[in-house]
């Protein structure tokens, strides 16, 4: 739920990089000269973040430099460019590159190194790198190390596809590499420009490409009021619809009347009932509020116990398929099999782990005795296996997913008009989101890179079908709106402030267009609050909101934790009628002063005062 940025592809003639002639060391350790190839051309890959490379088992962080990260001591890791493919046809003659590495902890050993391979083919092998310990100064980075390796031959394959990548294959033995961002790599070849075309941006889930993924039509409105959303959460009972009274659109967490301490709430009932006692409270807060819409949690990574849909599942035998398991390999596991709360203890081989997960007698939530009562199973979060092809009572994974948990009697309920689709599924060797430590190596799925990846694509597969029968059902869902940042993003459950006093000018020329984000996705603008009952700058907000706003858009909030206040300001209940300008404008340029025209006000941003205002007509 970071910054993207797609791979650079500077595509250009051997003349321009305007080299100076090429100088290379042969197998005596001679320098020697090195004449350029008739027709040749030179491209680069520019790597600079976790967008520019296919992960596997690599990783992109910053501690505290941005670097690529070559994963786990012992294990053998993969990090591809993520632009264009070579062409295919080709020949690749030469390949030059400058890294900087330091090392995993330690100063003794035989550290780790690399290998970089053009289609599949190794064009360079990195010494053993054991000095410049991560441990001893953490941006102590070692002197540019420069390549150049020459006089190749390295035939692209005609078929193309993903042996016709350039990757750097790493082996960690006792320790890791890290290899400072940004970083380039220059290909020259024959027989064509050296990079194929980088393919269209894919519209599969997690991307929300622009123009194409809104609420229904008919859900539409630029009613102010209507247009807002918050995301409560009450863990001592359920929420008072008095105090979520004038929000648009209310999306309750799953934590909402848990039980936690002495309360009353779902952890204490036997079996425990979160799911029917969440959409109790969709049916008190429609009662309480005509015109308000409730959108309701539901996990797509984890598999939650308290929920009764689930725990029928992990009841019965014949659905085993559909969880992953713990990995019986020799050794310690991070996470715990078993409840002794119980006599005999209740266990599970389904993995599981205790994150933010009830207890007895005290945790997430706190249990009745003997103890908590998530069926045959102990409590905890379970993973789903997205990838799995077990048919169960006549149902695949997919069909029960989509149909029978999202989209069951509650979530088709006419009083819920939306869903927030809590967590994704990390790419082979990342973190796994909202969790304790030793998930992968729990499961074993640091051991098998392959299997890690099908199962992302297959979870990827089954979000797009999802997202597909949520929007034909006149529904939405909370990761669909654009919250700030990349154009095709998800939204963030925290968002901030879209428009900042620091950036207002910049940003507003930004967004003052017809194919911003603003305009092309359905947009949350986030209210700049710390707590939800303080809104410093709401003015502030509601002024940069009206000024880009497109047909669908809400203000508000977005996670502030549990039993917080939500109070509605007054001016969300103004009527500003429809927008006249089709997008805000610069009264002048470089002014920092904009503009928009609705129907019923006038609103304008001076944002080298930071001032707003709005003028009713």
């Amino acid at each position: 739920m970071g910054s993207n940025m797609l791979c650079s592809l500077l595509l250009c003639a051997l003349t321009l990089f305007a080299y100076s002639a090429p100088v290379a060391v042969d197998a005596a350790g001679l320098a020697v000269a090195v004449p350029r190839a008739r027709g040749a051309v030179t491209a680069s890959y520019v790597l600079a973040s976790e967008s520019d490379f296919i992960l596997a088992g690599a990783s992109v962080a910053a501690a505290p430099l941005l670097s690529l990260r070559s994963g786990n001591p012992g294990a053998h890791t993969t990090a591809a460019c993520a632009g264009g493919p070579l062409s295919p046809g080709t020949t690749v003659t030469r390949v030059t590159l400058e890294y900087r590495y330091d090392t995993g902890y330690g100063t003794t050993g035989a550290g780790a190194n690399f290998t970089l391979r053009v289609a599949g083919q190794p064009v360079y092998e990195s010494p053993p790198l054991t000095d410049f310990a991560y441990d001893l100064n953490r941006t102590n980075y070692s002197a540019p190390v420069a390549v150049d390796a020459v006089g190749l031959a390295v035939a692209v394959p005609r078929a193309g596809g993903a042996s016709s990548r350039v990757d750097l294959v790493f082996d960690n033995h006792d320790r890791n590499v890290q290899l400072l961002l940004p970083m380039r790599i220059n290909i020259t070849c024959t027989g064509g420009p050296c990079l194929a075309p980088a393919p269209a941006p894919s519209c599969i889930y997690p991307n929300n490409c622009p123009g194409k993924v809104f609420p229904r039509a008919d859900k539409q409105t630029w009613m102010m009021n209507a247009s807002t959303i918050i995301m409560p959460c009450n863990n001592t009972g359920f929420t008072d619809p008095s105090t979520t009274l004038g929000w648009g659109i209310v999306d309750f967490d799953w934590s909402n009347g848990k039980g936690t301490g002495k309360a009353d709430g779902w952890v204490k009932h036997s079996p425990m009932d979160d799911e029917e006692m969440l959409f109790k409270q969709v049916q008190m807060t429609a009662a309480a509020t005509p015109g308000t819409t409730v959108w309701i949690y539901r996990c797509s990574v984890y598999a939650y116990p308290w929920y009764t849909s689930v725990r029928k599942l992990l009841d019965d035998p014949a659905y085993a398929p559909w969880f992953l398991d713990f990995n019986n390999r020799t050794g310690p596991l991070h996470n715990t099999k078993c409840d002794n709360n119980f006599q005999p203890p209740k266990c599970s081989e389904h993995f599981h782990m205790q994150e933010q997960s009830p207890g007895f007698p005290h945790g997430d939530g706190d249990c009745a005795a003997p103890g908590c009562d998530c069926g045959k199973a102990p409590c905890g979060f379970y993973l789903w296996n997205h990838s799995s092809t077990a048919v169960v009572h006549g149902q695949t994974f997919r069909d029960w997913f989509i149909n029978d948990f999202m989209l069951n009697k509650y979530g088709m309920s006419p009083l819920v008009s939306g869903f927030f689709w809590d967590d994704f599924w990390p790419k082979p060797g990342a973190n796994f989101p909202d969790a304790l430590s030793g998930v992968a190596e729990d499961t074993g799925l640091d051991q098998d890179l392959t299997e890690w990846a099908k199962i992302t694509d297959a979870y990827d597969q089954n979000m797009d079908a999802l997202r597909n029968k949520t929007l034909a059902a006149g529904k939405f869902a909370w990761q669909l709106m654009w919250t700030g940042g990349q154009a095709n993003g998800v939204g963030g459950t925290c968002p901030h402030s879209i428009v900042t006093q620091q950036g207002c000018a910049a940003e507003l020329r930004a967004l003052c267009n017809e194919t911003a984000p603003p305009q092309t996705r359905a947009m949350m603008y986030a209210i700049n609050a710390h707590r939800p009952n303080v809104m410093p700058e709401v003015k502030e907000d509601l002024a940069n909101f009206l000024l880009i706003r497109g047909p669908f858009a809400w203000l508000g909030h977005g996670w502030k934790g549990c039993s917080q206040d939500y109070p509605f300001p007054p001016e969300f209940n103004l009527d500003y009628g429809e927008p006249v300008d089709k997008v805000c404008k610069e009264t002048a340029p470089n002014s920092g002063i904009f503009t928009r025209e609705w129907s019923k006000a006038s609103v304008k941003m001076d944002c080298a005062t930071w001032t707003p205002t709005i003028t009713m007509k």
